[in-house]
């Protein structure tokens, strides 16, 4: 199996290389994108459950517990990568990192704990964001009052109604928003 590398950005793992399954499937969030991300999450992100949908080089779930996210559940359907994120959990010692094979589709569905933080970035193309989201909002158990979902595709998408764009992004290969809900 061929491998690549990433860096992780910030926090105690900050400068350490993330290796990942070599896969046209796996499209990493860009450094640059991702270091924006987190400084817009930087007075949110500690002591957070997060979880990694579509997790493939488990970029987003790493980050955020390397900067003392308290958990990170990383869903990923494809075998080969699943057994490369454990790998990675192991080999940086990252007890508040689970790996979950699952269709992130199915897995919003069933699930019954609530994250503060969902990262959303599916592979591009396929309509996977509307449809995920459509799950997540249809699960009470997935989200509270003040849970923030990062959507990232190839281009923009509307939030849904009662959610709002908090801040926004693009560059010249990606879309990326921070959703909130709207007060009520």
């Amino acid at each position: 199996m061929t491998t690549s590398r990433l860096r992780i950005i910030g926090g105690r793992w900050k400068r350490r290389n993330l290796e990942f399954r070599d896969s046209p499937e796996i499209r990493p969030t860009p450094n640059r994108v991702r270091e924006t991300l987190f400084n817009w999450l930087a007075s949110r992100i500690e002591g957070a459950a997060c979880l990694d949908l579509f997790a493939g080089s488990g970029a987003l779930g790493f980050e955020a517990v390397s900067r003392n996210a308290a958990s990170a559940r990383l869903v990923e359907s494809e075998r080969r990568t699943c057994a490369q994120l454990e790998s990675e959990v192991r080999r940086f010692g990252a007890k508040e990192i689970r790996i979950t094979r699952a269709d992130a589709r199915v897995f919003v569905r069933q699930a019954r704990s609530a994250y503060d933080v969902i990262f959303l970035d599916p592979p591009f193309g396929r309509g996977l964001v509307e449809e995920t989201m459509t799950g997540i909002l249809n699960n009470s158990q997935l989200l509270s009052p003040t849970s923030l979902v990062y959507v990232e595709r190839e281009s923009a998408v509307a939030p849904p109604a009662g959610w709002d764009v908090l801040r926004e992004g693009r560059t010249s290969e990606v879309w990326y928003a921070l959703f909130g809900k709207n007060p009520l």
